[in-house]
């Protein structure tokens, strides 16, 4: 839930699904860098 409130919110922003994925999965990276399992299995498919 956090990584997909976190690519919205910023998705609502800039209009940029590949930028506001890519900064929700790196921000999940940086908090929870030994849970993969949070941010690591999603993929943004155009």
């Amino acid at each position: 839930m956090e990584l997909m409130t976190l690519f919205y919110d910023d998705l609502a922003k800039t209009q940029n699904a590949i930028v506001s994925f890519e900064k929700a999965q790196k921000t999940m990276k940086n908090n929870y860098p030994t849970r993969p399992d949070l941010w690591g299995g999603f993929v943004l498919v155009r």
